[in-house]
């Protein structure tokens, strides 16, 4: 699995998409917020069978508990499909409904071991581990809050699945110090203290338009 930070530095096509108002402004609907930025973007390239030495999963996982140098987890991904995705290539699953449970102790991106993650998760009472996989064609975006457990499987095909996940946050997004995220590189382009809102030319606003 190779993924690339902040790849909309340096393609103007991929800034394009990392920016486009249309992903703001359902972004701020699905967050009921006035105001969508760009938190970070990454591009996601899981090869096929062809070229993959190891299995290439993305483990069980919260997105928030590497952003927790955000006060509050007011963050929301919009995952864009570059290729057609299912099961067989490794799309992304989710748990409906886990970003109500808060953090869990489940969280590893690396993880390659799905199945043991999911042996040793600690779920809140009532609650059950129902991942549901997102089949989408290429050019569709889905969206989940960061609070959301996901991951994905093995790709089996002799085709790479790519796409590029754009992490999104409202306005009110504020850096809170002395946290287990406080290497996370928006801390250090935002260069503030502790309550500052994350905003200025590294994180471009997507919604409302005219801000841009």
């Amino acid at each position: 699995m190779r993924k690339t930070d902040n790849a909309h530095w340096s393609d103007p096509v991929l800034r394009r998409v990392a920016t486009h108002p249309v992903i703001g402004e359902i972004a701020a609907r699905l967050m009921n917020a006035d105001k969508i930025a760009l938190w970070h973007d990454q591009l996601l390239y899981k090869p096929g069978r062809a070229d993959r030495r190891h299995t290439a999963n993305v483990g069980w996982h919260q997105d928030y508990v590497y952003w927790q140098c955000c006060a509050e987890p007011s963050l929301v991904t919009a995952w864009v499909a570059f290729t057609d995705v299912d099961l067989s290539n490794g799309c992304m699953q989710v748990v409906p409904g886990s970003h109500k449970w808060g953090l869990v102790k489940v969280n590893d991106f690396f993880e390659q071991n799905l199945e043991k993650q999911q042996e040793q998760m600690e779920l809140p009472d009532g609650q059950a581990f129902r991942p549901v996989p997102l089949v989408m064609k290429a050019g569709q975006v889905s969206f989940h809050h960061a609070l959301t457990i996901h991951g994905s499987g093995p790709n089996t095909t002799d085709s790479p699945r790519r796409s590029m996940a754009v992490h999104l946050m409202t306005g009110d997004t504020r850096y809170r110090s002395g946290t287990p995220a406080e290497g996370h590189m928006n801390v250090k382009l935002l260069n503030g203290r502790d309550g500052d809102l994350f905003e200025g030319e590294p994180f471009p606003v997507l919604y409302p338009p005219s801000v841009r």
